[in-house]
């Protein structure tokens, strides 16, 4: 009987250090997405107005896209295995399934 609670508790302290984990890099992750979008609003497209300028965008997205990019789509795709491991050792074990709070979404 004893070895059931250990067993049990250790699941559930499991499935608590995979729920932080994931709330935390979801959260990272969305933080770091809206700073990303509030470069591409209207109005600071709207300060682009010489070559310079636009040369520097150019050479920030090649840099966005070359560096970037890859390493936020590992930290991504990291977080949804967090979350997928988590929902099948929860399946596994007959527990209640976690609803995360922050759910990421891309779009391509």
């Amino acid at each position: 009987m004893a070895d059931a609670i250990k067993r049990a508790l250790a699941i559930t302290m499991h499935h608590e250090e995979l729920c932080k984990l994931y709330e935390g890099d979801s959260e990272s992750l969305l933080s770091w997405i809206r700073v990303q979008t509030d470069k591409l609003t209207p109005e600071a497209l709207e300060k682009i107005d010489s070559t310079p300028s636009i040369k520097l965008i150019i050479d920030a997205m090649n840099d966005y896209k070359n560096t970037v990019k890859p390493t936020k789509q590992q930290a991504l795709a990291a977080t949804e295995a967090v979350l997928a491991n988590l929902h099948l050792s929860q399946r596994n074990n007959e527990r209640p399934m976690y609803a995360p709070s922050v759910e990421i979404e891309v779009s391509e």
